[in-house]
């Protein structure tokens, strides 16, 4: 994707909180819910197509900064998703549960954690992508942007 494709995109991220205003108001006004579809749709959505782009030049200062904050907040949201689905677990080992059942929702909950844990660490490329294809662009962005982890 190069960088008019991730403009699009991030373009019609802002246009969709607006239009869901107009259907759901009957007008375009700020209020908390077009700023929240707003912050919910557009801003992880130009942030991710930003950073698929392909890039030649060495990034800014801007760039780095944006990378970073990105690295960090995909970090925290994934690490508290990671540990709830943990706690999950653990607290459905105690829930008097039949073992089969307790065995199954454990393995899936561990499961989940571990693959929420992973796309905190690495990211995550597409819904489709593999995760050698995930860890390669972490590494490709490590480079970039100067990454220690």
């Amino acid at each position: 994707m190069n960088k008019s494709e991730a403009l699009i995109w991030f373009f019609i991220s802002i246009i969709t909180p607006v239009v869901l205003s107009l259907w759901v108001n009957g007008e375009i006004r700020i209020d908390p819910f077009t700023v929240t579809i707003f912050v919910c749709i557009a801003v992880p959505t130009g942030i991710a197509n930003f950073f698929r782009a392909e890039k030649s030049s060495p990034p800014s200062k801007f760039e780095k900064l944006l990378a970073n904050a990105w690295l960090a907040a995909r970090k925290i949201v994934c690490a508290i998703g990671a540990a709830l689905f943990i706690l999950g677990a653990i607290a459905f080992l105690f829930s008097g549960a039949p073992i089969y059942q307790v065995i199954l929702v454990s393995v899936f909950m561990l499961f989940s954690a571990y693959f929420i844990a992973r796309v905190g660490i690495f990211g995550r490329v597409s819904q489709t992508s593999s995760l050698s294809e995930d860890k390669l662009l972490h590494e490709q962005h490590k480079k970039r942007y100067g990454w220690r982890n």
